[in-house]
């Protein structure tokens, strides 16, 4: 909350709320800086019988007045979620460097990490687009 009101004492908090028929039904947060709004969190709710989503409904409208307010980009900031490349094919990597001393317990890291992020992409390999229904079984 605390950066939100800083956000908003500078002047670059984006917070939109939307209602049909009187009763919320989605609400944006992001910040525009530079001439780029950074997408951070859009909740709404799912309507399945809607042709259309909410929530990308609301991300287009978003969209459409950062272009209006002149800004040149719309970052959706890091993770690999499918509902992004539903925008642009273009991404952009973080990379990671990490320096590690040569104990055992390092070592022990290093290995227990890669072997982590291994089978979750063998689950993803495997399982497709049912490795969400997987990890909300697992608790994750």
């Amino acid at each position: 909350m605390g950066v939100a009101r800083d956000f908003l004492a500078k002047g670059v908090l984006f917070l939109r709320s939307f209602s049909l028929d009187g009763k919320a039904i989605a609400s944006f947060y992001g910040f525009e800086y530079g001439g780029t709004l950074y997408y951070y969190l859009l909740g709404a709710r799912v309507n399945p019988a809607k042709r259309v989503k909410t929530g990308t409904a609301v991300l287009g409208y978003c969209i459409e007045e950062a272009i209006a307010r002149g800004c040149r980009e719309f970052d959706f900031l890091r993770g690999s979620e499918e509902y992004k490349y539903r925008w642009t094919s273009a991404e952009r990597r973080n990379p990671r460097v990490r320096f590690y001393n040569r104990t055992g317990r390092a070592v022990a890291y290093l290995l227990l990490g890669k072997t982590y992020r291994r089978s979750k992409g063998a689950l993803k390999a495997v399982l497709g687009g049912r490795a969400q229904a997987a990890k909300s079984l697992a608790g994750r």
